[in-house]
């Protein structure tokens, strides 16, 4: 809590949310007993709810009366108490599960982010006491621990959509996040070349990474959509891919999820070679297993059957990567490599948005049309022949005097 009232630490915990009210005397057996009545807002459902606690010496209802009254009205309007600002968004986001509109990672993801980026900041400041001087304080001090500034802006904009809440249920009367958080910069995305791909290829090859690395380099999964894959989800007969989850880590947890957007469930075909590729290491599966977990077990996990967490695949391609002196690029540098590729070999883009799952053509475009130097090359030879035919240039060039008849040759 942010606030303290002398030996009253009992009584503290007993008044969250609450506005100022009136003492009722009440008249019992053992003599006169003071009821303070007060009213809290539900965050559940924004009404208002009668509390009361009940005193023996008057003097101590009037005493907690008096601090009702001055700590829990503005301008006649039931606000919310001053409680820390950490307590809120806790309160907030219990408010926003139950609701049930948001997922269960995302939950967690908001947990994670009121836990380790607004309250060892700001989290002891109470909700009507906090201003945007303290808001552009946070940012600096955030920006200082190193946090990035995608970082920022989330938990930002939670802090935002909390204090919109408060408004609408007359718990504070302004938003205090004004201040706008440290811009995103576009990040520079790389791709591996030809030749770097055949190398890893062969680098991981009777590895415990190949499986992993092929599926990505002829598919361009995203990584919670490889971590998520299950062998139900591939028909090696058909030679098709359906993607229908997501896996991903919140709070010491692996859920399984929809994919990112209703355009990420998709099938993909699959060639001859990588079907081959499977079903070598279905088999082991079966070996290893049983038939039945083979069939609607993941297809990439660790050696007891159970899914890698995403944050723990990564840290094991970057070892692999790093002791065979490959240069090291995200596996979602992988994904861009893949659409890269496509794009390069002259794929239609509609195509390459299909497999990628895009929900927009123009994330293909912006994001994964990543350009090769020897189509740079291309594009500027073709503009020299545009230019150049029909030039003086292009004239300069000796001709041959036509020949004469009576010069001509007899054969």
């Amino acid at each position: 809590m942010c606030y303290c009232l002398e030996n009253e630490n009992s009584i503290m915990k007993s008044i969250k949310n609450s506005t100022a009210g009136h003492i009722r005397e009440i008249k019992g057996k053992n003599g006169m007993s003071y009821q303070v009545v007060w009213y809290k807002i539900d965050l559940a459902t924004g009404k208002t709810v009668r509390q009361y606690k009940t005193f023996k010496p008057q003097k101590d209802a009037e005493k907690f009366l008096a601090y009702v009254k001055k700590n829990f009205r503005r301008d006649g309007l039931p606000i919310y108490d001053k409680r820390s600002l950490g307590e809120f968004m806790d309160d907030y986001l219990n408010l926003r599960e139950k609701e049930g509109e948001l997922q269960a990672t995302t939950i967690a993801g908001y947990r994670d982010d009121v836990k380790n980026r607004l309250k060892p900041y700001i989290g002891g400041i109470c909700v009507p006491d906090l201003y945007p001087i303290h808001i552009r304080q946070w940012f600096g001090q955030m920006q200082e621990d190193g946090l990035s500034a995608k970082s920022i802006q989330n938990v930002y904009r939670l802090l935002h959509c909390a204090y919109e809440y408060a408004i609408e249920n007359d718990i504070v009367e302004k938003n205090p996040c004004k201040p706008k958080p440290p811009t995103v910069k576009k990040k520079h995305m790389d791709a591996y070349t030809e030749e770097e791909i055949k190398d890893i290829l062969a680098k991981a090859k009777d590895t415990d990474v190949y499986l992993m690395l092929i599926i990505l380099f002829n598919t361009g999964l995203r990584r919670g959509e490889l971590l998520g894959l299950r062998w139900s989800d591939i028909d090696l007969d058909k030679k098709t891919m359906f993607i229908q989850n997501n896996l991903v880590s919140a709070d010491g947890k692996v859920y399984e999820k929809d994919p990112k957007s209703e355009s990420g469930k998709r099938e993909i075909p699959l060639s001859d070679a990588l079907v081959q590729v499977l079903k070598e290491a279905r088999d082991k599966d079966i070996e290893a297993f049983d038939e039945e977990r083979a069939s609607t077990g993941y297809v990439i996990h660790l050696p007891d059957g159970d899914p890698y967490r995403p944050d723990s695949i990564y840290q094991k391609w970057a070892r692999f990567a790093k002791s065979n002196g490959i240069r090291y690029l995200s596996l979602h540098d992988i994904r861009h490599t893949v659409a890269s590729q496509m794009i390069h070999k002259n794929v239609n883009c509609k195509v390459v948005q299909a497999i990628m799952g895009h929900a927009d053509i123009k994330i293909t475009l912006d994001t994964y049309a990543h350009p090769y130097k020897e189509d740079e090359k291309a594009a500027i030879d073709a503009l020299s022949e545009v230019t150049f035919t029909g030039t003086a240039e292009a004239e300069s060039k000796p001709v041959l005097p036509p020949m004469d008849d009576s010069s001509s040759m007899t054969i």
